[in-house]
């Protein structure tokens, strides 16, 4: 009876562990902001070409839209897209506090 008493504090320690480790370790999505980004263009504020052009949670078209871009758009960095345009990362959205990445395609420089 010990040793199966022993055996199971031993499972449910390591399992705590495994759970910890994970949560630790488990990727946000403002680990992929920044530090997908290759160039730097902080405090840049664009408008979009329509209110309704998506915010993506990460610099895919497939990745999950978190919001529509609204009327401006306030960059931090960007990346290179596969077909020539730039993916953005910043803010916009109605209130302005809705962050993620944006295609270059939908947006306008002052």
């Amino acid at each position: 009876m010990h040793k199966l008493l022993k055996s199971a504090a031993i499972a449910a320690t390591t399992a705590a562990v495994a759970v910890c480790s994970l949560a630790v370790t488990a990727p946000t999505a403002a680990a992929d902001g920044s530090r997908a980004c290759t160039r730097d263009d902080r405090n840049r504020t664009v408008y979009v070409r329509n209110i309704y052009n998506p915010i993506h949670e990460s610099p895919y078209a497939s990745s999950k839209v978190v919001g529509p871009a609204w009327k401006q758009f306030t960059i931090v960095c960007s990346k290179p897209g596969h077909d020539g345009h730039r993916w953005w990362y910043g803010q916009g959205g109605t209130t302005g506090d809705t962050t993620g990445w944006i295609w270059g395609a939908y947006l306008v420089t002052p």
